[in-house]
């Protein structure tokens, strides 16, 4: 599908150099300059008709044949979600496309540990896409851990996840990004290694390709490597970890909807496996349902509530149930 993408973007050019080489003599050339000049400014011409009062064009189309040539210079700008399936950034599924968005988060979880305690944490987030290929991203949390009974582990600590993501693909159906991720250890939580993780993560709408109407696909896989100290003969950790997702959001209201804009239910399937240590090859699955909407009714720099709940669908099970809660301003 992508090579024949490129395809037709090579025969959609050839054809308009033809008719540009065939365009009448007496063509005025001021109209002839200003529409090569929107072409070339991308970002700018958009924002230029928009002020204008006309109808907002959509972004161009970015693909992995011109990475170094288009949208390091191109503003970042949202795609329309009126009548599309919104681009979200879920709980688990790491996003196939670029945000400028702040995040409050909050996150309860019951019987973690073995079911030896309940963990508490939260967390900031800020995500600025820099352009339309280039996004940094950082978030520290703070978490409490609390023993369940006279048993279990008791601690608290501060973790920073930054992350960094480049573009690749971008077009209004689909979107395709490379992303890095160093989440920084604290032995006083049991977390005694720095976690560096690369992941692939695409997104779908799939409103025209399968008829669906604003129902969105979300799905990445992700190495993660475990820097620092595992331990020794039986209680020997992992040192690598695949992490795969696949979820699905169905958006039931229309952007400008009081209170409930852009209502949107969702399901993520998040999994893991450990490739190493005492446990090699054991995989780990939850599900996470949840819901998220605009209370702003505004299409622009909204506010968003997010929650949902986590629980595992395989043993042994690393936690009973864990809550989810989110506030997300856009930019």
């Amino acid at each position: 599908m992508f090579l024949s993408r490129i395809s037709v973007s090579l025969l959609a050019v050839g054809v308009t150099l033809t008719l540009g080489g065939l365009a009448p003599a007496d063509e005025p050339k001021a109209e002839h300059a200003e529409a090569h000049g929107a072409e070339a400014h991308g970002a700018e011409g958009h924002e230029g008709h928009h002020e204008a009062g006309e109808h907002r064009e959509e972004p161009s189309d970015l693909f992995l044949s011109d990475f170094f040539s288009a949208g390091w210079r191109e503003s970042f700008e949202e795609r329309e979600r009126e009548g599309r399936a919104p681009r979200f950034n879920l709980f688990k599924s790491r996003q196939g496309f670029l945000e400028r968005i702040a995040s409050v988060n909050y996150a309860y979880t019951n019987g973690a540990d073995e079911s030896r305690i309940n963990e508490r944490e939260f967390s900031l987030g800020l995500e600025w896409a820099f352009n339309r290929r280039f996004q940094l991203g950082v978030e520290p949390s703070y978490t409490w851990q609390r023993p369940r009974g006279d048993e279990g582990r008791r601690g608290d600590g501060l973790r920073w996840d930054v992350s960094t993501r480049l573009q690749l693909i971008d077009t209004a159906d689909s979107a395709y990004n490379f992303q890095v991720h160093v989440l920084t250890p604290n032995r006083h939580l049991d977390a005694e290694q720095t976690e560096l993780a690369f992941t692939l993560a695409g997104f779908e709408d799939l409103t025209k390709t399968l008829g669906l109407n604003r129902v969105g696909l979300y799905h990445h896989i992700e190495y993660a490597t475990l820097l620092g100290p595992h331990g020794e003969g039986v209680e020997r950790g992992p040192s690598n970890l695949l992490r795969y997702d696949v979820s699905v959001a169905k958006t039931l209201t229309e952007p400008t909807t009081p209170i409930v804009g852009d209502f949107t239910v969702f399901l993520e399937t998040f999994g893991a496996t450990e490739l190493d240590g005492r446990n090699s090859g054991r995989t780990q699955v939850t599900f996470t349902p949840g819901v998220r909407f605009n209370p702003t009714g505004r299409a622009e720099k909204a506010w968003w509530i997010q929650a949902g709940i986590e629980f595992p669908v395989t043993g042994p099970r690393p936690f009973n149930e864990r809550v989810l809660l989110s506030v997300i301003h856009d930019f």
